[in-house]
């Protein structure tokens, strides 16, 4: 079975977020996975998909997953739990849309 992009979830395939393609493969996980969250299409505390999901979804290696988690989670933008109830989620107040020109406050 293949996952498609936004099976995992589909904050991975709304279009806001499906043109991020030119950078590492790891850097692109991130940037999709931060820019849904910014955009509240991934909310406080929601859990993220599981990560083989995420690799199926967005075509990439487990490993760059994992890197890419691993970088969010030092930067304090997801929590990883172990155990039974774990998993990876979403930081209260982790990413936050800054009003600019363009964009009503």
């Amino acid at each position: 079975m293949t996952l498609q992009v936004g099976d995992a979830h589909p904050a991975l395939s709304a279009p806001v977020v499906a043109g991020i393609t030119r950078l590492s493969a790891a850097d692109t996980v991130r940037a999709r996975l931060e820019l849904a969250i910014e955009l509240g299409l991934m909310t406080d505390g929601e859990r993220l998909p599981p990560e083989p999901d995420i690799a199926a979804a967005l075509d990439v290696s487990l490993a760059t997953v994992r890197r890419a988690l691993q970088s969010m989670a030092d930067e304090g933008l997801v929590v990883r739990r172990r155990g039974r109830a774990g998993g990876t989620f979403v930081a209260p107040g982790g990413i936050r849309v800054t009003p600019g020109p363009d964009r009503p406050s």
